[in-house]
């Protein structure tokens, strides 16, 4: 199993949530089992973890809710994605509830497949004979966030730890619902982002290649015109003789 996401969700013992980040896994009087990083450890190994931050707003919430069908009023969730080999490959919540008057914590593990891959009891609060045994906590593993996951249906109940029952399966619905939003939120982003890496940029519009003027036709060379023949000189006209002066008597 390897880690891929941590964030912690806390509800008040009057149903009022606030979530927050802590070095332990619980805050509660009762017994500490396991905090924060011992759980941690034990869940995920040689990952690479970085810490990102989720906003719930109402219509976030209300997503969650029609999901988890149960109330989710929680404002943020600090998740914790690592990665393996450059691939991620699960998520962790850790959901601290009440059971009757007080609290646990209990560490969730989604797996790829959008199913429980692990639970971790970090922290309990009731007196320990309320905490159900492994068995029934492994009734959990493998299963996804559907109309089965309720007590007495695919889950069965419990002598004797009926509320910490109930209180887990419901914990565990509204982490399988909030993982739920909050991927699919994270796939519809990462779509938008490839998409609009490969447009291309819009091409430029071309400029139209000017078109070369027109060569100016060559003008007709003069049709060479005929040369009129000479008009004939006209004979000279002859002119009378003059009689010699001193002409015959």
């Amino acid at each position: 199993m390897s880690l891929c996401a941590v964030a912690v969700l806390h509800g008040d013992a009057q149903g009022a949530s606030a979530i927050h980040e802590s070095r332990v896994a619980a805050t509660v009087d009762g017994k500490v089992f396991l905090t924060v990083e011992e759980a941690l450890a034990l869940a995920f190994k040689d990952c690479e973890v970085t810490r990102s931050t989720e906003y719930f707003n109402n219509e976030r919430k209300q997503r969650v809710a029609a999901l988890a069908k149960d109330d989710f009023e929680r404002g943020m969730l600090y998740p914790y994605r690592a990665t393996k080999d450059g691939e991620l490959v699960g998520t962790a919540y850790i959901d601290k509830h009440r059971v009757r008057t007080l609290a646990e914590s209990v560490l969730f593990v989604v797996g790829p497949d959008a199913r429980i891959a692990r639970i971790e009891l970090l922290a309990f609060g009731e007196p320990p004979e309320y905490i159900p045994n492994e068995r029934w906590y492994a009734q959990l593993i493998g299963k996804p966030l559907d109309d089965a996951l309720f007590l007495k249906k695919d889950i069965r109940n419990v002598t004797g730890a009926t509320l910490t029952a109930r209180a887990t399966v419901g914990a565990a619905r509204r982490v399988l619902a909030a993982h739920q939003v909050i991927e699919a939120d994270r796939a519809a982003d990462e779509a938008e982002r490839k998409r609009r890496e490969g447009e291309d940029p819009p091409s430029p519009t071309p400029k139209p290649k000017p078109k070369p003027d027109p060569r100016p036709e060559p003008a007709p060379e003069p049709k060479p015109q005929p040369v009129p023949a000479p008009l004939p000189k006209p004979a000279p006209v002859p002119q009378p003789e003059t009689p010699p002066e001193g002409g015959p008597e």
